[in-house]
């Protein structure tokens, strides 16, 4: 009987210490997603390497969103110690991800210009819905994507670009006016507003409202102060036609430049451009960056 009085009470001291243990590993749950979160940005390793670039990967954190994502930073090769060089931050269009967009920056890092490309919230991936949401937290993630490209030694602050592609061109459109002091021009392909504005659409979450485009989206978009250049495949009628209506918009702006740029045959996106109209748009944008001017 004694034995058995000693084994019951050695079990509650057990079960109590269990308890106890559930308690403080319960209550040091937040501390763990502190720390999570504290170490990004993250870098992941390389991706790629050639003559002429470095392609990392890195995860970022964005706050607003509570999410974090893929970026590919493309790094030109042979920057001397202090040197500082331009950078393009690409968004891509309604589906895709962090590689999407990255043949551009490769492409442009031999003339010593950087990139970095991410993958946009509310995007498909391989029929996956990342992350639903409108266009409001895609403008979150890209102001997460400048922050980060702010801190890095080698970028010309003074010299960042801002890339759409698609419905990343409408992202990027929301989102320039509020750095006309930190970013240099915008680049937009295979995309445009229309009349109404109502190509943005909404999404399945509530929008972040400090993103949200006024009522005059069309007094917004043109308070840019920067030059524009706008790249559409002849072939992609719908995306065509919005990026002239864009372009005329942006020329009636008298302090800055904009240039449509027609390119013949090729489909909706950059990797669908004929040959010839890939090499238009990236004499554009060499030109943009390098001459800081538009043709």
């Amino acid at each position: 009987m004694r034995r058995m009085t000693a084994l019951v009470v050695l079990l509650c001291i057990a079960l109590c210490c269990f308890a106890a243990c559930a308690q403080q590993t319960t209550a040091a749950a937040p501390a763990s997603k502190a720390s999570d979160t504290s170490q990004y940005p993250k870098q992941m390793g390389q991706a790629k390497s050639t003559d002429t670039y470095t392609e990392n990967k890195v995860t970022l954190w964005n706050e607003e969103a509570q999410r974090k994502f893929k970026c590919l930073e493309v790094i030109p090769k042979g920057l001397t110690d202090g040197e500082k060089v331009p950078m393009i931050v690409f968004v891509h269009g309604g589906n895709g991800d962090e590689k999407s967009l990255v043949d551009e920056p490769e492409a442009l890092a031999a003339d010593k210009i950087a990139g970095i490309t991410f993958e946009c919230g509310s995007c498909v991936v391989s029929g996956k819905n990342v992350s639903p949401a409108d266009y409001t937290y895609r403008v979150s993630d890209l102001e997460t994507v400048l922050a980060y490209v702010k801190s890095l030694p080698y970028v010309d602050a003074d010299r960042l670009y801002l890339y759409g592609q698609s419905y990343g061109g409408l992202v990027v459109m929301a989102a320039a006016p509020r750095h006309n002091d930190d970013t240099a021009g915008m680049i937009l392909e295979s995309t445009g507003m229309n009349e109404d504005g109502g190509v943005i659409g909404n999404g399945d979450r509530p929008a972040l409202k400090q993103y949200q485009l006024p009522e005059d989206w069309k007094g917004y978009i043109l308070g840019y102060s920067h030059d524009v250049i706008i790249c559409c495949s002849e072939g992609d009628a719908a995306a065509y036609a919005n990026g002239q209506y864009t372009a005329e918009l942006f020329s009636g702006r008298s302090n800055a430049a904009t240039t449509f740029y027609s390119c013949p045959e090729g489909a909706h996106s950059f990797a669908m451009f004929s040959a010839e109209g890939k090499a238009i748009t990236l004499d554009a944008m060499r030109d943009l960056v390098l001459q800081g001017n538009t043709k």
